[in-house]
C-alpha cells in the first residue's frame, strides 16, 4: 500500500485515495479500516486488484466522534489470487483530523534521519502522551498538536533507521 502514508494526517472531509500494487492478487476482497489498532469497518469489497486504487470518503464510514487526535487509523487491503490464496497488507498508523485542510505532516526523510533522537525521548513522549495543552512541541513530529501513537511510530522509525534500536 503506497497511500495513505504512515504518520501523515489527512482531512476527515476530503476523499482519500487508497493505492496499492497487487502482484499476485486478482481481486481485492476487502478494504478494512482499523481505529487505534482494532478492526472498525469494511469500506470496500470485490474490487479489481489491477485497478490499484479506491477512493475512500472517511465521512461516509467513520462517525465524527472517532475523529480525535488520540485515535490512529490503519488501512488493510486483502487480496485473493488465482489459486484462492489470500494475502493482506496494512498501512502504518496515520491520523485523520476534523479540519478542511491539513497543514504539515511528518518531517522529511532528510530532516528526520539526522535528528539526534535518543531512547530518553521515548520517556519525554510518554510524559506528554495525550496532554491537551502541549508544553513541549518538539516531539510532536506530525504537528497535530498532541503527542499520540503517530509520534511514537515516528520516534521508533527514527531510532530503527539510525540503528539505535533493533
Amino acid at each position: 500500500i503506497t497511500n495513505p502514508k504512515a504518520a501523515t494526517n489527512y482531512s476527515f472531509f476530503k476523499p482519500m485515495d487508497i493505492i496499492w500494487s497487487a502482484f499476485n492478487a486478482e481481486t481485492i476482497s476487502q478494504i478494512n479500516v482499523y481505529v487505534s489498532g482494532e478492526f472498525f469497518t469494511q469500506v470496500a469489497q470485490n474490487l479489481d486488484a489491477k485497478s490499484g486504487k479506491f477512493t475512500w470518503k472517511p465521512q461516509e464510514s467513520l462517525p465524527l466522534p472517532y475523529i480525535q487526535p488520540a485515535n490512529t487509523f490503519m488501512i488493510e487491503v486483502v487480496g485473493i489470487g488465482e489459486n484462492g490464496e489470500s494475502s493482506k497488507a496494512t498501512t502504518g498508523p496515520f491520523g485523520i483530523l476534523g479540519v478542511e485542510e491539513v497543514k504539515g505532516g511528518p518531517p522529511s526523510a532528510e530532516v528526520f534521519s539526522v535528528n539526534p533522537l535518543t531512547i530518553d525521548d521515548a520517556s519525554r513522549l510518554m510524559s506528554n502522551y495525550l496532554v491537551s495543552s502541549l508544553a513541549d512541541k518538539s516531539l510532536d513530529f506530525n504537528r497535530d498538536e498532541v503527542i499520540n501513537d503517530l509520534d511514537f511510530y515516528l520516534l521508533r522509525q527514527n531510532l530503527l533507521g539510525r540503528g539505535i534500536i533493533k
